[in-house]
């Protein structure tokens, strides 16, 4: 932020909301201060957690800014979760302070309210939320009628955690990764300073922004290199490319089923215009790169490999960008593939666990798992972080990312756990056992259902993902179901998912026709 002051002139423009209009620097400083001023004068100190459940506005980025100003930790919360998945965070995080809208209060969070014990103030952005059994209730808005002067109440120093991330890890349960200050400003500096960002550069982001890419690649990297940000609350395939021209966007991050999707629509004009524009593209993964790169030939694609807990550890070269590999390891990084049962280093060729260590020291990782000193010391051990990951590092010493050794389904951007959607799945009153594994679907990865009932029930497909669409996020809700008479299972009944995934799609699998687009 003081760099920020120092060298962005006050009227650039560095939020602009697509189809909205555009937040200077000046103005962005001075929302952050009252946002600042606001929430001490709500009773927020240091010691606490606030928890963002919202979807993507312009709001995030002033409480991202303005949190990290009061080294308050932060706890981004997808706004598609619900029940059980939902209460966990809030109360495994401690969260002490929710900011939220009414939609989501009273369909996801009231529901969960008495497992909310932890909670004593709601901030609400939007409508009035009617919230009985809350100590603190105040509309986010009233940041407006506060100060633009801010002093800081106390010191913040770079080892203060600065945001918990939730991830998912074999067990099923969400993972609170504590990152601190210096972790993240480490990780920012690099990002700006690899892809060369400039002030001319124009983000234009459709993630979602409770995800680490808002915080570090677009925020933070536009402070940083005093670009701009344009954002959108979806993403929506036909007016990409009226945007980036519109919007003169020079830099993208994506899925690779965003890029997927894009590729199925024809050509048109605003296309035509826009990858003139379009100078840098991060999409993960990327799985047509000839396709991509023979379509939009002026956009340099940049694939590499990182995670929540330990930044960029391997990056495509800048110069030249490798097809097919997520490049080598990055400056400050040591990485190796190793045997996951007996930790050994594997030669070149062999798949194996990616394990990173950073070479300037453990600060420039994550601290470690929130309340979880257990996971925290088998992920990191000796200095090495275990990712749980599958890989090899060919002759070239460039990665090839291989598969999840984590039992997880990456959807549209989302890791989503195979034994979470099971656990609720088991739930369903007809159904005695479940198996979900991934299938590769037009679109990237699908997650098929693989049921056995209990005797003599009957179930519907209808049945069925009504059941789950109830249940759970619309990114977890499997989009086939396969009813089997039994599972294949080991000597010791563990259900072999590699003959499912084998297996794949068959003639008996029954297939969702529609999948909401929000929960």
């Amino acid at each position: 932020m003081e760099h920020a002051r120092a060298t962005i002139p006050p009227d650039k423009i560095l939020l602009q909301k697509a189809g909205g209009d555009g937040v200077s620097f000046l103005e962005f400083l001075n929302n952050v201060n009252r946002v600042c001023n606001m929430l001490l004068e709500f009773g927020i100190e240091k010691n606490h957690h606030v928890g963002i459940f919202l979807s993507n506005c312009m709001e995030y980025a002033y409480l991202y800014a303005a949190l990290g100003l009061l080294g308050v930790p932060v706890v981004p919360v997808n706004p598609f979760l619900k029940g059980d998945s939902l209460s966990y965070i809030l109360d495994h995080c401690d969260i002490e302070y929710l900011i939220t809208n009414k939609k989501l209060f009273s369909e996801k969070v009231l529901p969960v309210r008495p497992c909310l014990n932890k909670i004593k103030g709601l901030l609400y952005l939007g409508d009035e939320i009617q919230a009985d059994g809350f100590e603190k209730v105040l509309s986010l808005s009233n940041y407006v009628h506060y100060s633009a002067g801010f002093e800081k109440p106390w010191e913040v120093s770079g080892s203060d955690v600065a945001v918990i991330w939730l991830t998912s890890g074999t067990t099923g349960l969400p993972k609170a990764v504590e990152t601190t200050h210096e972790y993240l400003f480490h990780r920012v500096s690099f990002s700006a300073n690899y892809y060369r960002m400039a002030p001319s550069d124009v983000i234009y982001f459709v993630l979602p922004m409770y995800h680490i890419p808002f915080y570090v690649s677009a925020l933070f990297s536009a402070l940083a290199s005093g670009c701009s940000i344009v954002s959108v609350d979806w993403f929506s395939a036909s007016k990409f490319w009226e945007h980036v021209v519109e919007y003169r966007a020079t830099v993208m991050y994506s899925t690779g089923t965003i890029m997927a999707i894009l590729l199925k629509l024809d050509v048109g004009d605003f296309e035509r215009h826009g990858r003139e524009l379009l100078r840098l593209w991060q999409p993960w993964p990327l799985d047509q790169p000839d396709v991509a790169r023979a379509r939009w030939p002026k956009t340099r694609f940049m694939e590499g490999y990182g995670l929540t807990e330990y930044a960029l550890a391997a990056m495509s070269s800048f110069e030249s960008p490798e097809v097919g590999c997520q490049g080598r390891a990055t400056p400050y990084t040591d990485l190796k593939i190793c045997d996951p049962e007996t930790g050994s280093e594997l030669a070149a060729g062999k798949v194996g666990e990616i394990v990173v260590r950073s070479k300037i020291g453990p600060a420039y990782m994550m601290r470690g798992y929130y309340k979880a000193p257990l996971d925290t010391a088998v992920a990191t051990r000796d200095g090495w972080f275990h990712t749980g990951d599958a890989g090899y590092l060919d002759e070239k010493d460039l990665l090839h990312f291989v598969d999840r050794l984590k039992d997880s389904v990456r959807v549209g951007g989302e890791n989503v756990p195979s034994v979470e959607v099971e656990a609720i799945i088991r739930r369903h009153p007809k159904i005695d056992q479940v198996a979900v594994v991934g299938v590769e679907g037009e679109l990237g990865p699908e997650i098929i259902a693989h049921v056995v009932l209990k005797h003599g029930e009957i179930l519907s497909p209808e049945e069925f993902f009504d059941f789950c669409s109830d249940k759970m996020a619309y990114f977890m809700v499997p989009k086939h179901l396969c009813i089997k008479t039994e599972l294949p299972k080991t000597a010791t009944m563990r259900v072999q998912k590699f003959k499912l995934r084998e297996e794949g799609l068959t003639s008996s699998c029954f297939t969702r026709r529609t999948i909401e687009k929000r929960a």
